[in-house]
């Protein structure tokens, strides 16, 4: 468990960085080209790289769910520990199966900005191309 929660805090990191790249970069009004170039480069990347972030983080929750039901298991029937490991299993189910991770430590919406709009963008294109 340990170790998978410090790969949650790692990867929430990474997430963090590339919502404040992306905030960063979004409040320039004017670059010059070749800057604006480097710029969108640096967005697409971090674009692309949160969503297989996102997965990662997706599969480690599952795993802490998978963790915390085995110990669930191997409480006895009485402790105080069965129902309590009983719901974090809930509760990392839950943040498996959320958009946005809403509430949490986990929600980056101006990334998750950021990328719903890069997904529309690469729609329109195809739509027009």
């Amino acid at each position: 468990m340990k170790q998978n929660g410090g790969a949650l805090l790692v990867a929430n990191s990474i997430l963090g960085t590339f919502e404040n790249i992306i905030t960063a970069i979004r409040r320039f009004d004017q670059l010059p080209p070749k800057e604006e170039s480097r710029a969108n480069t640096l967005v697409d990347t971090c674009v692309r790289t949160t969503t297989r972030a996102d997965r990662y983080v997706r599969e480690t929750l599952k795993r802490m769910a998978v963790a915390v039901r085995f110990m669930a298991q191997l409480a006895a029937r009485d402790s105080d520990e069965q129902p309590l490991a009983a719901s974090r299993a809930e509760y990392y189910d839950h943040l498996v199966g959320s958009d946005h991770y809403s509430g949490t430590f986990l929600d980056h919406p101006f990334l998750r900005e950021a990328v719903s709009q890069a997904q529309e963008g690469k729609e329109k294109k195809r739509a027009s191309g």
